[in-house]
């Protein structure tokens, strides 16, 4: 790895040293996926096909400068941040259960909910984005000796649990 200049800047430093090779594949998926989408909504999908397209273009744009600026967060960051979004899907989970608003009629399941601006959200997608994100931490101490392996599997094992336990429930 190259030294860093004092004349760089960090944002210089940040495009430098991104993975590229995780990247461009990505986009290159996201855009096969919205092109694929547009193929099926052109079909005649229901009549609010440019309204769909449009929403899951945005969610396509979002997703990505999201992963950009999450790539410029430092570990122990992130560490806490993990910890913040577990405890909000775990939130948004039991919203889900205790709502008194079902979405089983039209969706089939109870496993919604309707939020502003953002429309219908599944929480065990963001649920499953914590679990990830918790896991790597700890499969991150388990692998750098700083917590036994049975105390490190132990608290993936109720990490694991508590979100299967309350989607089960849905």
């Amino acid at each position: 790895m190259r030294e860093i200049n004092d004349n760089e800047s960090k944002l210089d430093v940040y495009f430098r040293v991104l993975d590229y090779w995780l990247l461009v594949p990505v986009i290159c998926v996201a855009i096969i996926g919205l092109y694929v989408l547009s193929n099926v909504l052109a079909t005649g999908y229901d009549g609010n096909g440019p309204a769909m397209f449009t929403k899951q273009a945005g969610a396509v744009i979002f997703g990505l400068m999201l992963a950009l600026v999450l790539g410029g967060v430092q570990t122990p960051t992130l560490r806490l941040l993990s910890y913040a979004v577990y405890a909000v899907a775990i939130i948004l989970l039991l919203v889900v259960i205790f709502d008194n608003y079902s979405m089983a009629d039209e969706w089939g399941a109870d496993r919604w909910l309707k939020l502003p601006v953002i429309g219908s959200f599944q929480p065990s997608e963001l649920a499953k984005v914590a679990i990830i994100m918790l896991s790597s931490n700890y499969l991150g101490d388990i692998a750098e000796k700083r917590i036994s392996p049975w105390k490190g599997y132990t608290a993936l094992s109720v990490i694991y649990a508590i979100p299967v336990v309350l989607i089960m429930r849905q």
